[in-house]
């Protein structure tokens, strides 16, 4: 294998590396996201259950929540299975939330 090819492939693997790091990101990003967004689904929720008032756009901001939730979630799966089989060598088994 001369030097050119070695070259070649340290790039792609860098590459791969960089690529790997970004889906990791994104599993990070969600994480972040989908705690604080737990976080007013709860808080809703309740407010939602502890009142016979509760002002009807309330539940409509739940089910919007809801939605954006398991969007999230959906996404994260995804790029989760996307790392583990395409990837395997270069992910981290169990992703660390930041």
């Amino acid at each position: 294998m001369n030097t050119s090819n070695l070259s070649e492939a340290r790039e792609k693997e860098i590459r791969i590396q960089r690529y790997v790091e970004s889906l990791e990101q994104v599993i990070q990003k969600n994480y972040k996201y989908l705690r604080s967004m737990t976080e007013d689904f709860q808080e809703k929720c309740r407010l939602a259950t502890s009142t016979t008032a509760a002002p009807p756009r309330l539940f409509i901001e739940i089910a919007d929540i809801y939605r954006e939730i398991r969007t999230r979630l959906k996404e994260t799966q995804a790029v989760q299975e996307l790392l583990k089989t395409r990837y395997p060598l270069y992910a981290r088994n169990e992703p660390r939330p930041r």
